[in-house]
């Protein structure tokens, strides 16, 4: 009877230790799964703080759930570049990815977008290149997919944002 009940007891203590260990990665942990969707708007700024040659940047920002980030708003501002009368790049990209608690995850992007039907598909890299907090020293490669929904001559449009990759820190 003292075996048994000292095996349950010692059981459910590593399980309890196991869990909390498993729950709080240590510092500089490597590629840990990282996914994220956020909705959001895409505008132009006419002030043009990037100095883009089509004169204006372009902006974003988003809401939505990721993972290690939790609830988290999303923040970016990049030039664009027509490459077809349907199609073009978004280049010299920054991102910031903002958690509840104040947390920043900073990036760089260029993505490729296609025009049809009403909609702006977007696809292309976010390099992680550090941040605040415990993404301080956070790297990682994450790939974006977005849609734009084109309800509009001008932005304001809705964007609708996927990201996943992988996250160190």
């Amino acid at each position: 009877m003292f075996r048994r009940t000292w095996a349950v007891a010692l059981g459910a203590l590593l399980l309890t230790f196991g869990t909390t260990v498993s729950a709080v990665a240590a510092p500089g942990g490597t590629g840990r799964p990282f996914r994220a969707a956020a909705s959001g708007q895409v505008a132009y700024d006419f002030s043009n703080p990037r100095h883009c040659p089509l004169g204006f940047t372009e902006e974003i920002w988003a809401t939505g759930q990721a993972t290690h980030l939790g609830s988290f708003t999303v923040s970016a501002t990049h030039c664009e570049l027509f490459t077809g009368p349907a199609s073009g790049i978004s280049y010299d990209g920054e991102m910031t990815l903002t958690a509840a608690n104040g947390d920043q995850v900073f990036g760089t992007y260029q993505t490729t977008w296609a025009f049809a039907d009403g909609k702006a598909t977007v696809s292309g890299g976010l390099q992680v290149n550090g941040g605040t907090g415990r993404f301080l020293h956070a790297s990682g490669m994450l790939t974006q997919n977005d849609v734009i929904s084109i309800i509009s001559p001008m932005p304001p449009w809705p964007v609708d944002m996927a990201f996943r990759g992988t996250l160190s820190y």
